[in-house]
């Protein structure tokens, strides 16, 4: 992810807070790139972050920068310097209910507490059951109970503030281990787990038991000829749930699919979930599906700016 990418996300973020009156001006939005030579540590990004208190935090293969709108400020692994990071390849950033910012990395989690400004790393104890389980962070979210959720090259971490303990959920399915390439959790906190780059799977609330989904790709929604693909065919990326609880599934090479109806998930999956093709023009290596207040679907891309789809099925893209 090279530069462009900051102000791709970062305009994203700006986009979202909106009304409608100003996004059908979107066209007009002005693109302002940042580099070394603004204070960044280093031009390949792998990740932004906005927090409680507006500021911008931006993840690169050499350390994590804060931006408050004027300058940058840099946090640098320092060998010898336990307050330090872990390591400098940034991979996600996320937010706590007390404002400390949860930051993964190739090598490690850290915490960086909001009043001391040093950061806490978390070490990983595969003997102790409540404690953190993996080296590289891939993922951090935090849920509506506030609970923080870290995923890691060893599986799902879900953090409860109450006890400060850690539950870790290795990911296997039908007893084979599984690489998670993302995940996304849902309003009804089930986690959507893209996994091995070409197979979905669903952990419900308060279990541990991963679930296969049973996906069939279709053209379009008024067309019963097959793609001739299996999901396993597929290069997915990323997948999205929306307000209408249709499901999204961003495919590498092949556009957007969309489930035909709204799923209802609980108390469990349906036999099979049908897609049909819906957006082909969105055909670029997603890192990010958002919705806004009005309903529009915000695509962030690896390198290709960013794609939005209206509830009117106007296609948009925005682009440095």
């Amino acid at each position: 992810m090279n530069v462009k990418s900051v102000v791709t996300l970062a305009c994203t973020l700006l986009v979202l807070s909106l009304s409608r009156q100003v996004c059908a001006a979107i066209d007009n939005i002005k693109f302002e790139s940042f580099g070394v030579d603004s204070g960044l540590s280093q031009q390949v990004v792998q990740t932004v972050f906005q927090d409680s208190k507006g500021f911008l935090w931006v993840g690169t293969q050499e350390g994590l920068n804060r931006y408050d709108g004027f300058k940058f400020r840099q946090y640098l692994h320092e060998r010898g310097n336990k307050d330090s990071l872990s390591d400098a390849w940034i991979r996600s950033i996320s937010e706590d209910i007390y404002g400390n910012l949860w930051v993964g990395t190739t090598a490690g989690l850290n915490i960086l507490n909001n009043e001391t400004n040093k950061f806490l790393r978390i070490s990983e104890n595969e003997q102790n059951s409540h404690q953190f389980v993996g080296k590289t962070v891939f993922e951090i979210w935090r849920d509506k109970s506030n609970n923080m959720w870290v995923l890691s090259d060893k599986g799902l971490n879900k953090h409860d503030r109450v006890s400060n303990t850690f539950t870790h959920i290795p990911l296997t399915i039908d007893g084979k281990s599984v690489n998670a390439v993302s995940v996304f959790q849902d309003v009804d906190y089930g986690i959507w787990i893209v996994a091995n780059g070409s197979s979905l799977h669903f952990l419900a609330k308060d279990s541990v038991n991963i679930q296969s989904v049973p996906l069939s790709l279709q053209r379009n929604s008024t067309d019963n000829e097959t793609l001739g693909k299996e999901i396993s065919d597929y290069s997915i990326g990323r997948v999205f749930i929306d307000s209408k609880r249709r499901l999204w599934v961003a495919t590498k090479d092949d556009g957007m699919f969309i489930s035909n109806d709204a799923l209802h998930i609980m108390p469990k999956l349906p036999d099979h979930i049908t897609f049909h093709s819906h957006a082909s023009d969105i055909n670029a290596d997603i890192s990010k599906i958002l919705e806004d207040s009005d309903g529009t679907i915000w695509f962030t891309s690896v390198s290709d700016g960013i794609f939005y789809l209206t509830q009117e099925q106007k296609i948009g893209h925005l682009t440095q």
